[in-house]
């Protein structure tokens, strides 16, 4: 039980950062990098993670339709979409830069650790 609660935590959190992000590459003009002025190593650590988010995504999905029954993943993919949409809290994207930042990290997370539980302990 704890196992898909934390699915449905990460494949929210996961989706809610990618359609902001996708909100923010939209609004410029499909140029959207998370940059940091002040520092270069910010700069290309929310690059790397930008890009491992977007593998986790695909990763937290094939993970449900490994080990948990079809329709908790097509049902919570399903809630994702309403969530994220006009009648969720779409109108608040596209987050800040920080706030994409913070949510990549939790969902890396839950992720790795949701894929070492499984690959290590079952």
């Amino acid at each position: 039980m704890i196992l898909e609660i934390i699915f449905i935590l990460n494949l929210v959190v996961a989706f809610v950062v990618a359609r902001s992000i996708q909100i923010a590459d939209r609004g410029a003009g499909g140029h959207y990098y998370i940059i940091f002025e002040d520092s270069k190593f910010l700069t290309y650590f929310a690059a790397i993670l930008m890009f491992v988010g977007m593998i986790s995504l695909f990763a937290i999905i094939i993970w449900g339709f490994i080990y948990l029954k079809w329709f908790v993943v097509v049902g919570t993919f399903i809630f994702c979409v309403f969530f994220a949409s006009s009648y969720g809290i779409g109108n608040k994207f596209p987050f800040h830069k920080v706030t994409h930042l913070f949510l990549l990290i939790i969902s890396i997370s839950l992720n790795a650790g949701l894929w070492a539980h499984k690959l290590l302990f079952q």
